[in-house]
């Protein structure tokens, strides 16, 4: 259903933190569709979504194909997919304020998760993750709250407290969302999040 693509690189400037994620994604992508890297042309939606512009890319095949890059330290990961929709984050564990927790939990969360005080950095890291693949995966970018969305852990399933307004066609083939949670590197959460019809 995906494949994912992990890579540590070491990183010193801003500049060659964009350069190196261009290289990482454009490489992996080409491996994940058996392509030239320099065949495949990559655009951002209004949102931010990277996709893969088939009108202009030299490829053998014309199947869709959905990514994802997430990157945090030194750490890079992508997820690619020519079957569903995906979403993909990683965060290494840094420690946490539970006010932030409080803002992009809903209330079935909230409650769920009962007291504050039990709330340790595996657990945040845990539903911040799957919060922003998930808002990845929809390619809303953040002006959809993550307090929308809420996570059912026995079923690995995501829930719309309130659904998405501005991507439409997702939502009408879209009734849920999955996630499963990814071991890529020690120290990070990573969760992979993709649309179930």
């Amino acid at each position: 259903m995906y494949q994912i693509y992990k890579e540590q690189i070491e990183i010193e400037t801003p500049d060659e933190l964009k350069k190196q994620s261009a290289l990482f994604l454009r490489r992996s992508l080409a491996d994940f569709l058996e392509c030239d890297p320099e065949t495949l042309h990559i655009k951002r939606h209004e949102s931010g979504k990277p996709y893969l512009d088939l009108s202009v890319s030299k490829l053998t095949s014309s199947r869709p194909v959905s990514f994802n890059l997430s990157h945090t330290d030194s750490y890079f990961a992508l997820a690619c997919s020519s079957t569903v929709d995906i979403g993909l984050d990683i965060q290494i564990h840094r420690p946490f304020n539970s006010k932030v927790f409080e803002r992009i939990s809903s209330e079935e969360e909230l409650v769920s998760f009962g007291n504050m005080a039990m709330l340790n950095n595996e657990h945040f890291y845990r539903v911040w993750t799957i919060k922003e693949a998930a808002i990845k995966c929809l390619g809303e970018g953040f002006q959809f709250s993550p307090k929308n969305l809420s996570i059912n852990f026995e079923s690995e399933e995501i829930h719309f407290v309130k659904p998405p307004t501005q991507n439409f066609l997702f939502i009408q083939s879209c009734s849920k969302l999955k996630f499963e949670e990814l071991k890529l590197f020690a120290g990070c959460s990573s969760h992979i999040v993709w649309a179930v019809e």
